[in-house]
Formats: structure tokens, C-alpha cells, sequence
């Protein structure tokens, strides 16, 4: 639609970057003030710059899984038909022998 005194097309505003739905089946009384606002501009901010990073991949040394077993029970791991592989660090010692 043109404005009347101007050539220039009145556009509709850009879609938010970022919304927050809430929702509530009872009454909910919430008041939004301007330190709440900041505060979720600096997590939106944050958020946004993690996710440009990308996931951080740490290295590990060693197996990602240790079981340690203390009580007293015998323990079975049923790894067949997994994608986990047992690698034996230390030594087994059956307790229960």
C-alpha cells in the first residue's frame, strides 16, 4: 500500500528473530520487565554464537564408559548385537569366586 505522501511501499516489520510461547490451562499472572528482557537478549545472544561454533568435540582418552562395581553383585553387560567394543584396562578380578 503507498503512503499518501511518500512513493515508498509501506512494508509489513520482519518476523521476530526469537519468540517465547507460554502457556497455561489456569490463570497465570507474569510481568516481563526490562531486566527480564536483557537477560534473554544476552541468552538469545549467547545461543546464537554457540551454535555458529558448532558442537565442541572433546578428545578422550581411553574408553568414554567405566563400570565400577561395588557392590558385591555380580554384574553381566549384554553387549552383544551393540556398536560398544570392551576394552580391558585393568585386570578382572571375580570376587565372587
Amino acid at each position: 500500500m503507498l503512503s499518501p505522501l511518500s512513493d515508498v511501499v509501506d512494508a509489513a516489520p520482519p518476523p521476530p528473530a526469537a519468540s517465547i510461547s507460554i502457556c497455561s490451562e489456569q490463570n497465570l499472572e507474569i510481568t516481563v520487565s526490562k531486566s527480564c528482557l536483557e537477560v534473554l537478549t544476552n541468552l538469545s545472544k549467547a545461543f546464537r554464537l554457540a551454535v555458529k561454533e558448532g558442537p565442541k568435540v572433546k578428545e578422550l582418552e581411553g574408553s568414554p564408559y567405566q563400570i565400577v562395581n561395588q557392590s558385591g553383585i555380580k554384574v553381566v553387560l549384554l553387549l552383544k548385537d551393540t556398536n560398544f567394543t570392551v576394552a580391558l584396562i585393568f585386570p578382572i578380578i571375580d570376587l565372587l569366586a
